[in-house]
């Protein structure tokens, strides 16, 4: 039994799967045409999935499938954490946060604000639970958003406090 048969990822298992993923992807680029590899990655990669999982049906057409993914990749590409222990410094995490900022500003430029507000609630967790919860019990239509409008009021009451 190995390490990674019990869960646990040594350096030397990271060594090796990395090169694994390097040869895989040499192989790939071998056998497509750039044009071929880049529909690949745009349905394969990590950024793909991510963006995915994370906004899933609140994206409503291939198109803005694929601005979104390009400025998601962008960022990505340019900010990716360290996959090794080392914690990232602080000043590339405010950077980072930064770029995150300004991520969001672009999506919103790329989809319009009323696409870029359905975005963000479908990556908003805790209205997803809530979506879920009104429907099992039944609540009047409308419920979330009156909740989140009351959280969003909160909030920003919240921030002037703590000003």
């Amino acid at each position: 039994m190995c390490s990674s048969d019990l869960g646990i990822q040594l350096a030397s298992d990271k060594e090796r799967l990395a090169l694994l993923r390097a040869e895989r992807d040499r192989d790939i680029a071998a056998l497509l045409t750039p044009a071929e590899r880049a529909e690949y990655e745009l349905r394969t990669s990590s950024t793909s999935l991510a963006l995915r999982a994370r906004l899933g049906d609140a994206i409503q057409s291939e198109e803005d499938f694929r601005k979104l993914y390009a400025l998601q990749k962008a960022f990505d590409d340019q900010f990716a954490l360290p996959t090794n222990t080392t914690r990232p410094s602080p000043e590339l995490m405010q950077q980072r946060a930064a770029a995150e900022r300004q991520l969001q500003d672009d999506f919103r430029a790329a989809l319009g604000d009323e696409k870029f507000a359905s975005l963000q609630r479908a990556a908003d967790q805790e209205l997803r639970a809530l979506d879920g919860l009104a429907t099992r019990l039944n609540l009047p239509a409308g419920t979330t958003e009156r909740v989140a409008a009351t959280r969003d009021a909160l909030a920003t009451e919240s921030q002037k406090i703590n000003a």
